[in-house]
């Protein structure tokens, strides 16, 4: 069931009237030594930015495959979702939406295998993205979310600049990236939220197997059940044998903080009864609950699509926000 104030919170988007309080957008450019450009990232600041100086939270939403920094706002209107629970009084923070291509929000295995390739690519994901900024000299994303874009945001906005006032958020791709990111840097980020995540990258289903759930033991396995996928930078990103994709594993990123006794962030997963990833996310999910680790997980009707998204936003940014914003 939904949180009520959560219900009532998302009912005034669009009702709300042009004199309520609203956030503002801007967009700002990160020079990035470890991809090797600048790239840009959409900040969202509450309506109370400018009158107050008070330090804020920050949510760090990550997109989906061939979307950009803009993709949050035009086909999800995170600022309309946040505008909505901030007038409800479920909290506010600082949302940076960065541009992370289509490269999995992770350390490539091949970090510089495709940049000149990219440059001459006709068949490039994002062919309207001029090819200086879309191709990338080194494909270090996780590196240039943690070292380049964190830093950079907390010098540049009034932020709370602490692991318990840090989170992540992501679709899709993002979804996977929020996770992974933050079970790899739990040091930086306390809580993190996935909607219709790739959680499970190894996962091809419910088949005849030991275990409830089957996992790939080659990457032509994988690649067969990803047909939609961006297959050629999958294997450039997660390796061309499973060691590189298992070592990138969320499952085996939980293990490893168990393992050293570290914290363990807040994690928040939801998904689509249609949507081709809900048997990754029923893998991940099961995996936490054998590792007895505390988490919310919700399956809603719904695909893999914006609507969805649109639909379930607010409640993984009001948890979210339950958790930064103390």
């Amino acid at each position: 069931m939904r949180n009520w104030s959560v219900h009532l919170a998302l009912m005034t988007l669009g009702q709300a009237g042009s004199l309520a309080a609203q956030g503002q957008l801007e967009t700002a450019r990160v020079p990035s030594q470890a991809l090797g450009v600048a790239k840009a990232i959409v900040v969202y600041l509450p309506a109370s930015y400018e009158t107050s100086s008070r330090r804020y939270p920050v949510a760090y939403y990550l997109h989906g495959v061939a979307g950009t920094e803009r993709a949050w706002t035009k086909r999800v209107a995170l600022d309309s979702i946040a505008d909505s629970l901030s007038r409800a009084g479920v909290g506010e923070a600082i949302v940076v939406m960065p541009d992370g291509d289509s490269a999995f929000w992770t350390d490539w295995e091949q970090p510089d295998a495709y940049w000149q390739g990219c440059l001459t690519d006709s068949a490039r994901i994002r062919p309207d993205e001029p090819a200086t900024t879309d191709c990338v000299p080194h494909a270090r994303y996780e590196t240039y979310l943690v070292h380049d874009i964190v830093p950079f945001v907390d010098s540049a906005y009034r932020t709370l600049r602490n692991r318990k006032h840090r989170g992540l958020g992501g679709l899709s791709m993002g979804g996977y990236g929020a996770i992974a990111v933050a079970l790899r840097h739990s040091d930086l980020f306390s809580a993190a939220v996935s909607h219709s995540g790739v959680v499970s990258p190894l996962s091809i289903g419910p088949r005849p197997c030991r275990s409830k759930h089957c996992f790939a033991s080659t990457v032509s396995e994988i690649l067969e059940h990803r047909p939609s996928s961006p297959q050629r930078l999958l294997v450039l990103a997660f390796g061309a044998d499973t060691s590189g994709w298992w070592k990138r594993d969320p499952s085996r990123l939980m293990d490893r903080l168990l393992a050293n006794g570290q914290a363990l962030p807040a994690l928040y997963l939801d998904v689509g009864l249609e949507d081709p990833f809900l048997n990754q996310n029923r893998a991940f999910a099961d995996r936490l609950k054998k590792r007895h680790v505390r988490y919310t997980y919700h399956e809603w009707p719904g695909g893999h699509d914006r609507f969805y998204w649109r639909a379930h936003a607010g409640e993984g940014l009001s948890w979210l926000l339950a958790r930064i914003g103390r």
